[in-house]
């Protein structure tokens, strides 16, 4: 509640991803309700989605207004459903006059993998500079470094994985590979 109508107006990469996870999580809660597994859904909506927001705000210096309202807002819904009296307090605490029982549930938009692979991709990186500087024992390092593959190292492990998908035989794949210099 805390950040609620809160933060800039500014939209940033990690806005993009809050929402995209936001939609994710929407949905799987949504099949989960509709299969009857609602220990699965509780844990989507309130575990899943908490970790997120927790993230998204280690990884912005000051959140999106619009965003973080919004996954507060669908959090609160989908979360009636299991504690409605606790949901209705935390609705007319963040401003709503109409009761919670009466909002329809959030829309779910789309859901973006590609950002979520970079997300991880970014958190991967922090945890291991995170591992660095207790290797060094330091709390801040002064220069750090990351080293990247070059884009035809990229270009060749696709290929790779794709003549082995054709192929389960090694050999064929590498005459395939073989093939492109």
């Amino acid at each position: 509640i805390k950040n609620y109508d809160k933060g800039t107006q500014e939209r940033r990469h990690i806005d993009k991803w809050m929402v995209s996870k936001l939609n994710k999580i929407i949905k799987e809660t949504d099949e989960a309700m509709n299969q009857t597994l609602f220990r699965t859904a509780s844990q989507k909506c309130f575990f899943e989605l908490s970790n997120a927001v927790k993230w998204y705000l280690r990884r912005s210096v000051k959140p999106n207004k619009e965003v973080m309202n919004k996954v507060i807002e669908s959090q609160v819904v989908m979360l009636s459903v299991f504690c409605p009296f606790t949901c209705e307090e935390i609705w007319g605490q963040i401003g709503k006059e109409k009761m919670i029982s009466l909002e329809s549930w959030p829309f779910t938009g789309k859901y973006d993998e590609s950002l979520n692979k970079s997300e991880e991709l970014v958190e991967s990186v922090m945890a291991d500079i995170n591992q660095v500087k207790k290797l060094v024992k330091k709390e801040k390092l002064e220069v750090i470094k990351l080293f990247l593959a070059d884009s035809w190292k990229h270009v060749f492990v696709e290929k790779s994985r794709k003549a082995f998908e054709k192929t389960k035989n090694p050999g064929d794949a590498i005459k395939e590979l073989m093939k492109d210099s």
